[in-house]
């Protein structure tokens, strides 16, 4: 599915008062984004046990008002776990995401920007990124560099890029020919002050748009990994770890994995809800070429 569909379907599925109302959406996402990290923050006023405080005479203990999202296996507070693991997770998928989105933009402003040959070259170099598996890459960095963030934080940017890249040469081709760009030039402006004082800032709000779906996917995939057991290592407390601890107890537990997965689902609503919001309000329409 192209990014054009993927926004046009979204757009159908937004209730109507939202896309009349786009403040609305971006106002509903970001609470629901600062609500969980506000929890995450008050979770040690909360009465609630440490993350890693186990109580062996309660173990697997469904949810009660004592313990409202149960225990796991070794008697530990799922809730205070998952609200705990919130701000690891939500500023590694946002910094992954701003890298990938600086780098994408600028490169892709020199590939618009440039002649022909470095045009090519990065054009290129992002095809070939965008054509290998971006999971299996992710995977093959983590394995060099050994289980845990670094090798996240070299293999996402890595390949990420590629797509920002695309977006912002679309934007670029069509910027460069507007009158201030060829007044700029007819001035003897040069080629670094046009792009980066006229250019890029009329090119990366499209990019910006496409990061907040970029964010509920690193979010996606950093859980992904966690529960390969390549991501952040035990005991620290993280969503996919959270979610792999209870898979074994799936039917007589189910939720130790079904209620932090619930609360990945409602992040990631809030992340579309504010690119929602976002595309309305900026009046962009994400386009890719060749």
């Amino acid at each position: 599915m192209s990014v054009r569909s993927a926004t046009r379907l979204r757009r159908l599925r937004t209730p109507r008062a939202a896309r009349r109302h786009p403040r609305a959406s971006l106002i509903v996402g970001v609470s629901i984004i600062l609500g969980v990290l506000l929890l995450g923050v008050l979770r040690p006023l909360m009465g609630l046990p440490a993350p890693d405080t186990q109580n062996l005479a309660d173990v697997l203990a469904s949810p009660s008002w004592a313990h409202p999202f149960g225990t796991d296996n070794l008697g530990r507070d799922v809730l205070s776990r998952t609200l705990a693991a919130a701000h690891l997770d939500l500023a590694v998928a946002i910094a992954l995401t701003l890298m990938s989105l600086a780098s994408g933009v600028l490169l892709g402003a020199l590939a618009g920007f440039g002649g022909r040959r470095t045009e090519a070259v990065i054009m290129r170099l992002a095809d070939a990124m965008l054509a290998f598996p971006f999971m299996i890459l992710v995977i093959a960095v983590v394995a060099v560099f050994g289980p845990g963030l670094k090798g996240v934080f070299v293999g996402v940017p890595l390949a990420g890029w590629a797509i920002y890249a695309r977006v912002t040469r679309s934007e670029m081709l069509v910027v460069r020919e507007k009158d201030y760009m060829l007044a700029a030039r007819t001035l003897g402006y040069s080629r670094s002050r046009m792009l980066l004082r006229h250019a890029l800032p009329n090119v990366w709000r499209p990019a910006l748009v496409l990061s907040t779906a970029d964010v509920v996917l690193n979010l996606v995939l950093l859980a992904s990994l966690s529960y390969l057991g390549l991501g952040v290592q035990p005991p620290t407390p993280e969503w996919g770890g959270i979610i792999a601890d209870g898979q074994q107890y799936l039917l007589q537990a189910w939720w130790i994995s079904t209620l932090p997965g619930l609360v990945v689902v409602l992040v990631g609503a809030g992340f579309s809800l504010i690119g929602d919001g976002l595309a309305d309000l900026l009046g962009q329409e994400v386009r890719l070429t060749a």
